[in-house]
């Protein structure tokens, strides 16, 4: 969607215009990306959370976007000052209330025992989809995370 620019705009000196996503020496794009991945790494890996990275991205361009035009109106009207933050809350984008639970597969792996390949069940696979975007999303949980869990929970006791 971005419009290619003109030999005017492109010259900086007389007074044309810097697109937004490259506004500094690393894109601000790049850099969005970089802040997504690690709350993503965080919500699916640390707090074991579903998260939306698709959700994410498409904020992060709508954001890129509102930047780029209030870039060009305040080129129109000689402003100088522009401000070029991101007010994306990255954490909204995570959690189990974002997303609705459809089904938990299990899954089987074959493993050698006694000397005999035998499938085993070695975890589960919890599947989600997005309340937004409808995006699907697997979550891989061992059997070692769920024990945990159902000790943390109260529904085993501990011995």
């Amino acid at each position: 969607m971005e419009r290619t620019r003109t030999e005017a705009e492109r010259n900086l000196k007389e007074g044309g215009f810097l697109d937004v996503a490259h506004w500094k020496k690393d894109d601000a794009f790049q850099n969005a990306l970089k802040k997504i991945s690690t709350v993503m790494y965080d919500f699916e890996y640390n707090k074991r959370q579903p998260y939306c990275k698709n959700c994410a991205v498409k904020a992060v361009k709508q954001e890129i976007a509102r930047l780029n035009e209030n870039v060009i109106k305040k080129m129109e009207n000689k402003e100088s000052s522009v401000n070029l933050e991101f007010n994306i809350d990255y954490d909204k984008f995570g959690g189990a209330d974002k997303f609705e639970k459809v089904n938990e597969t299990e899954i089987v792996e074959d493993k050698l025992l006694d000397g005999m390949r035998q499938s085993t069940i070695t975890g589960k696979y919890k599947n989600y989809i997005c309340k937004t975007c409808s995006s699907h999303i697997d979550m891989e949980f061992k059997n070692s995370e769920l024990d945990t869990e159902k000790i943390k929970s109260g529904k085993i006791p501990i011995q």
